[in-house]
């Protein structure tokens, strides 16, 4: 039976620890497709990117784990990105979960929505 994939979001700029915790996790429960926020989604949220897209992905793809990066052209939540991902013919016949990390909840979670649509489950506090 193939392990189901964990989809984590983020801009991860930089990665950290708290990243690696909630990565660390999410590798125990099955294989993780990371949707990964461009360079504009982070000026928009922070006023500058650390590090660009590039970058970020080519850290994330040596992270334990970490099997696809998922370049998101969005500048507001990932939910459709969460749609297009289900539909993929690679993740299509996969059981999808959607993580997140320990400052997320239910009310803070936009994408809550596209997950209940779509029947994928939502984990919070993904690795504490």
């Amino acid at each position: 039976m193939e392990r189901p994939i964990v989809l984590l979001s983020g801009g991860f700029d930089p990665y950290h620890d708290g990243h690696a915790k909630m990565f660390s996790r999410a590798a125990e429960i099955g294989d993780i497709c990371v949707i990964l926020n461009g360079d504009k989604w982070l000026i928009n949220k922070k006023g500058k990117a650390f590090m660009n897209l590039t970058q970020r992905a080519d850290v994330l793809n040596t992270v334990k784990g970490v099997e696809w990066v998922w370049h998101s052209q969005t500048m507001d939540d990932v939910s459709g990105d969460i749609e297009e991902i289900s539909k993929h013919i690679g993740f299509k016949h996969r059981f999808l979960m959607f993580g997140k990390g320990g400052d997320r909840n239910v009310s803070n979670t936009p994408e809550q929505a596209i997950c209940e649509k779509l029947s994928i489950p939502v984990m919070f506090g993904v690795g504490g």
